[in-house]
């Protein structure tokens, strides 16, 4: 069974990943501490993008080994979205991948990694080098993209040779929502499927994630201190429904 840290991912017990974003080291720190302490967060998300949006890499390897710290025994995912796909940098390929191959030298327990980036190969094939789990990303912002299309990008994040699969579609409508959940459940069919983390956006966003671990996914995104995502749940609602299911331990 793969894992995150210490997490295991399994959707039976689905794990929840909450976001840490702040421009200043101190309020990531601060955020760090929240949510770690939390029984809601499985997970934290460092999303380097609104630092390194005017901050050097220097000051990044550096937040990153602060909040690796004050962590402590919650893992911590480091992500780098580009303004392509909702992030806060506009950088090209080689960019990308000197920023993603300085952070995986830090060895947090995951990266995620865009696959429509040119150099998103090499960025999984560094991490796992490096013992760091590689999260294989793509976001349908427009929602539009027809199921076999979502079905053909999980595919390549399993060719380019990802150990995790990441999926955050908008979810306009309930029949969208309803079309994405059945490609989840398709999905997680297949014995050739990575771990998949489901995110729903837009209106539906909430319930999709809600619902994604009954599809088969195995872990989500949710809000703590920051929100990151149209569609992101509150953790502690998330965690309070999840435990009425029976997919979350007592707190």
């Amino acid at each position: 069974m793969t894992a995150i840290g210490n997490v295991r991912l399994s959707s039976a017990l689905p794990a929840i990943i909450v976001p840490v974003n702040a421009p200043r080291l101190r309020g990531l720190v601060e955020q760090t501490r929240a949510a770690s302490a939390s029984s809601d967060v499985d997970i934290i998300e460092w999303r380097a993008d609104a630092l390194l949006s005017h901050a050097s890499l220097t000051r990044a390897r550096d937040a990153l080994a602060a909040i690796i710290a004050e962590a402590g025994d919650t893992p911590v995912l480091v992500t780098v979205r580009t303004s392509a796909e909702g992030g806060d940098i506009t950088c090209g390929p080689a960019r990308y991948l000197d920023l993603c191959l300085n952070l995986v030298r830090q060895r947090p327990a995951a990266i995620d990694v865009e696959i429509s980036q040119p150099h998103a190969d090499e960025v999984i094939a560094a991490a796992r080098e490096k013992g760091v789990v590689a999260v294989a990303s793509r976001h349908d912002f427009a929602g539009t993209m027809a199921s076999a299309e979502w079905a053909r990008e999980l595919a390549l994040m399993r060719e380019l040779g990802a150990d995790v699969a990441k999926l955050a579609v908008t979810t306009a409508t309930p029949k969208a929502a309803r079309r994405f959940l059945d490609t989840i459940e398709d999905y997680v069919a297949d014995t050739q499927s990575l771990p998949l983390i489901a995110a729903g956006m837009g209106n539906e966003g909430p319930l999709v994630r809600a619902w994604a671990p009954s599809a088969g996914a195995q872990a989500t995104f949710a809000s703590f201190d920051a929100v990151t995502a149209p569609g992101q749940i509150d953790a502690r609602v998330l965690a309070a429904l999840w435990r009425a299911c029976g997919r979350r331990a007592s707190a």
